[in-house]
């Protein structure tokens, strides 16, 4: 990156938001791990935390293939997803309170997804959630050609 003084306020600090879950419905599937980091302005990660939940429901083959995480290592090392939930919705609520934009690959999947789980388990949700940065969008309007997701 370059010199703090020469970036707007709003980019010395930029917190990322990924999960992964056990599928792609934003109603039906949870969380599996999240991670919320925050970068400087020289792109060094400055604070993260990385949560592994147990979800309460089978990790299906599928989405073992693509995180790693089997239903047995998430039963016996995650945390209970109510408090998995409640941590990352902390968390980013506590970023985008202060401003500070957080950027998450295909943002729309993750926030929607984080809502349902949050209503799901009895927790106040994201409402709105601003200012997001999405490189799938930014990439799709650049070349909306481009294959891939």
């Amino acid at each position: 990156m370059t010199d703090s003084t020469s970036l707007p306020p709003w980019l010395t600090r930029i917190g990322v938001f990924d999960l992964e879950t056990t599928g792609i419905d934003v109603m039906r599937d949870r969380i599996v791990t999240a991670h919320v980091g925050v970068l400087d302005h020289h792109g060094a990660e400055i604070a993260a935390r990385t949560w592994l939940a147990d979800p309460g429901v089978p990790i299906p083959a599928g989405a073992t293939a693509i995180h790693g995480i089997t239903s047995e290592r998430a039963h016996r090392d995650g945390a209970p997803a109510a408090q998995v939930i409640a941590g990352v919705v902390a968390a980013l609520r506590s970023l985008l309170d202060q401003g500070v934009p957080v950027v998450a690959y295909n943002a729309a999947f993750d926030f929607s997804l984080l809502a349902h789980e949050a209503r799901r388990h009895r927790i106040a949700p994201l409402e709105n959630p601003s200012p997001v940065i999405d490189p799938l969008i930014i990439d799709k309007t650049y070349d909306r050609y481009r294959p891939g997701k």
